[in-house]
C-alpha cells in the first residue's frame, strides 16, 4: 500500500462491516400440556415430538392454538 500511495485511512470504512442484527424470537403460537408440563411452539422449524403424536391420534392444530 505504501508503494502506490495509500493508506489505512484511504480505505476508509468499505473494510468494516457492521454485524448483523439479531432478530427478536417469535412468540408461541401453540402449547399443550403434557404430564403438567407445558410445551410451546411457534410454529417454525420442526414439529416437536408430542404435537405430532397428538395429530396422529386424531386433533387438529387449532385445538392447540395459543
Amino acid at each position: 500500500m505504501e508503494a502506490i500511495g495509500l493508506s489505512v485511512d484511504d480505505i476508509g470504512g468499505a473494510a468494516i462491516k457492521a454485524a448483523p442484527k439479531k432478530r427478536a424470537p417469535r412468540p408461541p403460537k401453540y402449547q399443550i400440556e403434557v404430564d403438567g408440563e407445558m410445551v410451546q411452539w411457534t410454529g417454525q422449524g420442526r414439529m416437536p415430538t408430542v404435537f405430532k403424536n397428538q395429530l396422529e391420534q386424531g386433533k387438529t392444530m387449532e385445538d392447540f392454538l395459543i
